[in-house]
């Protein structure tokens, strides 16, 4: 889930509607603080982590077992305190704040291992550097901490890091896909910009008409260029890792993170609990886009046969077959996203129609 920079997730409800000349210098401005917001904090060098941790020894080092592999030489001389596969429910991550007693967490991982090393740092009230072994979700560079209470889809708060480490390195010693998947995070604006239109429509809510109109043009873009990100490897995380700061600071300029967070993503929370499992992120967001397409009709931004020929083309699965979803557990879980989206809270979207 993204957000803009400096606001909460949902503060949506504060959005101006911008047009003319307020559009035209507003939204630039707006677009550059936000760009250099999200920066300020990001180190993109090979090598960096390596050097980062070398340098920082009084560390607690939050983790998955595959960083950990990949990161272990590096740990080798200073011994940290490892806390390896945290969970995601707030209450087991409670229990595991009073154990930390260095100045520095370290979120060394992929989605889960960032959003639980930011809601440890936030809760100990330590420094947080956060070094991701993929950049597969928004969550190693906006504030935004998506984790789980008594099984539900819970944000607990938000906190920047105070340093944010993209290594291409160490990236590269996980699966292409997974950071690719992060670029079908961004892509999720093909559906949740739609969505945000209709809520204009039918609820009124506040838009940027100016944003809408650069995300569109973004995702053309993408969609357009395919090659962007199937090359060398280190290039390819280059181009992801610009995507996003790219789409964070449209979020920015229109003060929202609505633009990348809609009904694919509503149907993706629904289909972990209906599902009782957890999904690749970039795949799951993948397939529920295409439904999401679908749903939207003639009112989608895109077809949703171009946007599944980019999704296998830059080689990360979208089907339900792929991702081993059976029918039954599918239409239980259209069966139940209006019901789902009205009782969680969710915005506006085309679930609700």
């Amino acid at each position: 889930m993204a957000q803009p920079a400096g606001m909460t997730a949902r503060s949506s409800g504060a959005v101006t509607r911008q047009g003319g000349k307020e559009a035209r210098i507003v939204f630039p401005v707006m677009k550059r603080l936000a760009r250099a917001y999200l920066r300020k904090p990001v180190e993109f060098a090979p090598g960096a982590a390596v050097s980062w941790l070398g340098m920082h020894e009084d560390v607690t080092v939050v983790t998955s077992t595959h960083a950990l592999a990949a990161i272990a030489p590096a740990l080798a001389s200073s011994s940290p305190r490892v806390m390896q596969d945290p969970p995601i429910e707030v209450a087991a991550l409670d229990a595991l704040v009073p154990s930390i007693d260095t100045p520095w967490i370290a979120g060394i991982g992929a989605g889960r291992v960032m959003d639980a090393s930011k809601y440890l740092a936030l809760r100990s009230r330590r420094k947080l550097c956060l070094i991701p072994s993929a950049l597969s979700t928004t969550s190693w560079l906006n504030m935004a901490i998506a984790l789980r209470k008594d099984g539900k889809l819970h944000f607990p708060g938000n906190i920047h890091a105070s340093k944010t480490i993209v290594d291409p390195e160490f990236i590269c010693k996980a699966p292409l896909s997974l950071t690719l998947g992060g670029l079908v995070d961004i892509l999720a604006a093909c559906t949740a910009v739609t969505d945000w239109v209709l809520s204009h429509e039918t609820t009124g809510e506040k838009i940027s008409t100016r944003g809408v109109a650069e995300f569109t043009a973004m995702m053309n873009d993408i969609l357009s260029n395919k090659a962007k990100y199937t090359g060398e490897p280190a290039v390819v995380i280059r181009a992801v890792h610009d995507t996003f700061l790219e789409a964070l600071a449209l979020c920015g300029a229109s003060f929202s993170g609505r633009p990348v967070e809609g009904s694919e993503h509503f149907l993706y929370y629904l289909a972990e609990e209906t599902c009782n499992r957890r999904f690749v992120h970039g795949e799951i967001i993948a397939m529920m886009m295409l439904v999401a397409l679908r749903l939207q009709g003639s009112r989608a931004m895109v077809e949703p046969a171009r946007v599944k020929d980019f999704v296998e083309g830059v080689g990360v699965k979208c089907t339900p077959r792929a991702l081993n979803i059976s029918r039954e557990e599918l239409e239980r879980v259209l069966r139940g996203a209006q019901a789902f989206v009205v009782d969680r809270g969710h915005p506006y979207s085309i679930l609700n129609g």
